[in-house]
């Protein structure tokens, strides 16, 4: 329901960066709610999902500023033609 409602506030562009968000906080909500166990591999998907987070992140403002100061509509196409 959360996603849903943070799709409403932001550009599916910017929300596709924060996939990776979903299966971590399912791999918190099994450790606290479920008591899996927890393992470093863990760790190092966090740190590889935070890091892709951040790198969208780091592109859209990148794109929002090249966009002002050409005075058009920011595109995330600006920063990466894919």
């Amino acid at each position: 329901m959360l996603w849903f409602l943070g799709l409403k506030a932001v550009k599916a562009s910017t929300a596709s960066g924060f996939m990776g968000a979903m299966p971590a906080s399912g791999l918190l909500v099994s450790y606290f709610w479920l008591g899996d166990q927890f393992y470093w591999i863990h760790i190092l998907g966090f740190v590889l999902v935070l890091a892709g987070i951040g790198m969208v992140t780091w592109a859209h403002q990148v794109g929002e500023q090249r966009a002002k100061r050409r005075q058009e509509e920011y595109s995330p196409s600006h920063v990466c033609p894919c």
